[in-house]
């Protein structure tokens, strides 16, 4: 069930995709770190709006079979930002934590990839 996707074009399939992943974020995000939950919405929703260009890229890549998971998988944790260490920090988060949510975040990110764009369950 592959959707054919331009990784130039910005159209409702990949806005739907957003839109997706922003939710399955938040879920994750809600269940495990409820002291500091909008703080971290806050960080998810800006890795996102980061990551958009190369999301877009990526997935176009993905929904016409050009990258595998493995790639896609490597690609999404090239995106972590070094700099969200010290917003974790400032929110409460240990580093062991910290490394706990970003493993999360990626797993989130490219499982809903997987589900919009190829139909597969995670």
């Amino acid at each position: 069930m592959s959707r054919a996707l331009d990784p130039t074009d910005n159209g409702p399939e990949f806005d739907d995709f957003l839109e997706a992943l922003r939710r399955a974020v938040r879920l994750r995000l809600a269940g495990e770190w409820k002291g500091a939950r909008e703080a971290l919405f806050r960080l998810g929703d800006a890795f996102i709006d980061r990551s958009r260009e190369d999301l877009q890229r990526w997935t176009g890549l993905l929904a016409v079979g050009a990258l595998t998971r493995a790639d896609f998988d490597w690609l999404v944790q090239g995106r972590r930002d070094l700099g969200e260490l010290e917003a974790l920090r400032a929110a409460g988060i240990t580093t062991a934590q910290a490394d706990r949510l970003r493993a999360a975040v990626v797993e989130t990110v490219v499982s809903t990839a997987f589900a919009h764009f190829l139909g597969w369950k995670a």
